[in-house]
């Protein structure tokens, strides 16, 4: 039986997967918990493909995998419906998020349906900093509350029956900014929401694959209508 299902979105990671798997591993380990990690491998032109053969031998994966890339929000979903575990953890693979935090996570997950970390100090550039302030605002307007600080942050530890009915209808409706409508959903559907401090470090290797210059008006208008779309939809 998996308690664990940990979901990753994978796209140009060669670098990185091999050590985040290490570590991740290690960590849920400690913990004693039945585990799986479920990479939705999404295309990757770097060698990533090759470099998940041999890591089959050594972890516990369930692969989804596309020839051509879905995306980041799709990716998840597809993770989602297939992971086996009671319990998801959604974290990047780019190596940010701290698998030591994991422990506090476990600890209270019974205390609400869904824990969602907050990176208090966020190792990111100040271009992603300010897009997610100025997008928090559009956020606080949809849907207002005072206590969760980082909708956008990518450490979410959730059961998988709470999620899943809603994983064609209001998820469906953000791409790069996921996380940003998994929590709106949260709130239109009155699900318990508790915020975790979580450690953010520095990418252990090379540049995001998915908030690039020439993408960014895209990606904002698109989040923008999502937002909108989960805010008024039944």
């Amino acid at each position: 039986m998996v308690e664990l299902s940990v979901i990753l979105p994978v796209y140009n990671e060669r670098v990185t997967l091999p050590i985040l798997l290490s570590k991740w591993s290690r960590a849920i380990k400690k913990l004693k918990i039945t585990y799986e990690f479920v990479l939705c491998e999404d295309g990757s032109t770097d060698g990533t493909q090759e470099i998940i053969k041999s890591l089959k031998y050594k972890y516990p994966i369930s692969l989804n995998q596309k020839k051509v890339k879905r995306g980041y929000g799709k990716a998840v979903q597809d993770g989602i419906k297939q992971a086996k575990g009671k319990w998801l953890l959604s974290i990047d693979s780019d190596g940010q998020c701290d698998p030591l935090d994991l422990k506090k996570f476990w600890k209270e997950k019974k205390k609400n349906e869904i824990s969602i970390g907050w990176r208090v100090k966020r190792a990111d550039s100040a271009l992603r900093r300010y897009m997610s302030f100025a997008f928090r605002i559009l956020f606080q307007v949809l849907f207002p509350n005072n206590y969760i600080h980082d909708p956008s942050a990518p450490f979410v530890l959730y059961e998988k029956n709470n999620i899943l009915k809603y994983i064609d209808s209001d998820l469906s409706k953000m791409a790069e900014g996921f996380w940003w409508g998994f929590v709106a959903m949260s709130y239109k559907r009155k699900i318990k929401i508790s915020e975790i401090k979580i450690h953010h470090h520095p990418r252990y290797s090379g540049i995001t694959q998915v908030y690039r210059i020439s993408s960014l008006p895209r990606i904002i208008l698109n989040n923008i209508f999502g937002l909108i779309q989960i805010k008024f939809s039944k």
